[in-house]
């Protein structure tokens, strides 16, 4: 982000002097609409990505389980199928 806030200094630096203060102001404009866009299009469409690209990668949903850690939630899933097995 830090290295796209300073494209965007460089540019609009060059605008200012080829073109002048109106065009500056309008891409100032442009990014600073981007700038609040893409948290938005990332916040809306981020977890659906994240789903397809993990199901493209053959993981399927099989439940969900509370746990504190990885390793606990693996425990607890371990645990969950033990006991399923046992009562079926």
């Amino acid at each position: 982000m830090f290295a796209l806030a300073l494209l965007e200094f460089a540019i609009r630096g060059a605008i200012v002097d080829e073109v002048g203060r109106g065009a500056a102001a309008l891409f100032s404009d442009v990014v600073s609409l981007v700038w609040i866009a893409v948290p938005f299009v990332f916040g809306i469409y981020g977890n659906r990505w994240r789903t397809k690209n993990v199901k493209s990668r053959g993981f399927e949903y099989q439940g969900m389980v509370t746990a504190r850690n990885p390793e606990g939630a693996i425990d607890v899933w371990i645990e969950k199928a033990d006991a399923s097995e046992a009562t079926a």
